[in-house]
């Protein structure tokens, strides 16, 4: 029992540090963003299987979608992240109120960085950030259901 603790433990870590060019079947990403003063958010989740979207606003209906990832899709998004080495972004959320802001996470399997008007990133690690969300939202948008 120990010892498949220790091995589940030791592999997590793994997923944490650097991403895989294999996708496990037990690893996701997640990506959100929300905007305190507009009401609207936005929530993707890519597992092994799918990708699930979800958008709202106060103005409409929510727009929400899902489709299948197949292996080329999946090494596609792991050889993205890795170019980006998001596993180097250094983020620490600043404890504060925020009235009027909006926040952004990405969690790539449990390795989760904040952005947004609490995050605090570097200049650098920022435009890593911003470039893994927009490639992640564009990808899900550019494969929805037609």
């Amino acid at each position: 029992m120990n010892r498949m603790l220790l091995l589940t433990f030791l592999i997590s870590m793994s997923y944490c540090s650097k991403p895989s060019t294999k996708w496990p079947p037990d690893f996701t990403i997640k990506l959100s963003h929300t905007g305190s003063m507009s009401g609207s958010s936005l929530h993707i989740e890519y597992t092994y299987e799918q990708c699930t979207y979800l958008q709202q606003s106060l103005e409409g209906k929510p727009l929400r979608y899902s489709f299948p990832l197949t292996e080329a899709m999946r090494e596609e998004i792991l050889a993205k992240m890795q170019a980006l080495k998001i596993e180097n972004i250094k983020s620490n959320a600043v404890p504060r109120v925020v009235h009027d802001g909006w926040s952004e996470m990405l969690c790539v399997g449990t390795r989760c960085v904040e952005g947004g008007t609490r995050g605090d990133l570097s200049q650098a690690d920022k435009a890593i950030f911003l470039e893994a969300v927009e490639y992640l939202q564009q990808f899900a948008v550019a494969n929805q259901p037609k």
